[in-house]
């Protein structure tokens, strides 16, 4: 691709996705990424659904239930 400005400049990552059908492709030993990635994101938001509301959020929740009341 002579005219892609990704290829011209070094420190630019180029990005491919691969078709649904070549993911079925992988063979068994390969770890399955996006179940990788499944796996990160749920302890991710694990921790964060753990923690504390902070004390502005809850005033907000308050006030919308306020006013959903009138």
């Amino acid at each position: 691709m002579p005219d892609d400005p990704s290829t011209k400049d070094p420190k630019k990552v180029r990005y491919s996705a691969i078709a649904s059908d070549e993911t079925r492709r992988c063979s068994a030993g390969e770890p399955n990424l996006e179940k990788m990635i499944g796996d990160r994101l749920k302890q991710y938001y694990a921790t964060r659904l753990s923690q504390p509301l902070p004390d502005r959020f809850l005033d907000l929740l308050n006030h919308l239930a306020k006013k959903e009341a009138e």
